[in-house]
Formats: structure tokens, C-alpha cells, sequence
């Protein structure tokens, strides 16, 4: 395996979405962890003791973040939004691009998001558990059961 496995070709990549195409930039580990606030909650189960999950809806409301281009013109996405004056898509601030792809059909929306899910599981290491990696790594220890991966020897 060569090194280049271990990054993200982060090179845009052309979804077609039920014959619509959207421009995606893959996530990196850097997206997910600055999205980590956001999408992972702190809960407690019933013994009291803390554990993390993850909030789906808005790890999706994260990802989407990486559409850089859509099939709408600046006066269809006007006519969404009903703004003033038409914008193109890299003129929208995040929340008025979240605010056009949530106001989707459902099903357009769940199929985009598959594509991009698919984009992102290309990798040589889906599948492995961080506690299986982590038992050499004292540091790595607690993060693993905080995160629900249960104790780590």
C-alpha cells in the first residue's frame, strides 16, 4: 500500500444524482474534526456513565457543507430561498445552502447524500475499530470508551 492511500484526493468529484449533477469535494479528517462539536453528543446511560453518539441529521447538515456546485441557476436558487436578487451557489452563506438542499424532496436528498457517503468510504481501512488499533496507545484508552468502544486492554 502506498502512501497516497493514506490521504483524500480531495480533486472534486462529479455526482449525478437522478440526472442532476453536484460538484463534491470528499471529507477529510480535518472536516470531521472541526464538524465534532456539532454532530457528536454527550449522553448518559443508566448506570450515569457518559458516552458519545452521533447526531446523523447533522453530520449530514456537516457533509453537505462540501457541495461546491449544484444544478440551479442563480435565479432558481433566488426563487428557493425568495431572496432579493438571484446568487450563485458560492455566494450563499452555509446556511442558505443548507436551507435549499433541505427544502429538497426527500428522496433527491437521501440519494445525494448516499452518493457522497460512497464517495467517502473509499478507504483502504473502513471497517477497522479504532479500539483494535488502540490497545498499544495508553493515550487512545479512555477517548475509545468515552466513544463506546468498550474497555481497551
Amino acid at each position: 500500500m502506498g502512501f497516497e492511500e493514506d490521504f483524500v484526493d480531495e480533486n472534486i468529484v462529479k455526482l449525478d444524482v437522478a440526472g442532476r449533477e453536484f460538484g463534491y469535494k470528499p471529507v477529510t479528517a480535518g472536516d470531521e474534526n472541526d464538524w465534532l462539536p456539532e454532530y457528536m453528543e454527550r449522553k448518559h446511560n443508566e448506570e450515569g456513565k457518559e458516552y458519545l453518539e452521533q447526531n446523523i441529521a447533522k453530520l449530514n447538515e456537516c457533509k453537505v457543507r462540501n457541495i461546491v456546485s449544484v444544478p440551479y441557476s442563480p435565479g432558481e436558487l433566488q426563487k428557493v430561498l425568495g431572496l432579493s436578487e438571484p446568487r450563485d451557489w458560492k455566494a450563499l452563506s452555509l446556511k442558505e445552502r443548507w436551507m435549499v438542499l433541505k427544502r429538497m424532496k426527500p428522496d433527491l436528498l437521501g440519494l445525494l447524500i448516499g452518493q457522497m457517503n460512497g464517495v467517502d468510504r473509499k478507504s483502504p481501512f473502513r471497517g477497522q475499530s479504532i479500539a483494535e488499533d488502540s490497545g498499544s496507545r495508553p493515550e487512545t484508552r479512555n477517548a475509545v470508551e468515552l466513544a463506546g468502544g468498550g474497555s481497551v486492554p
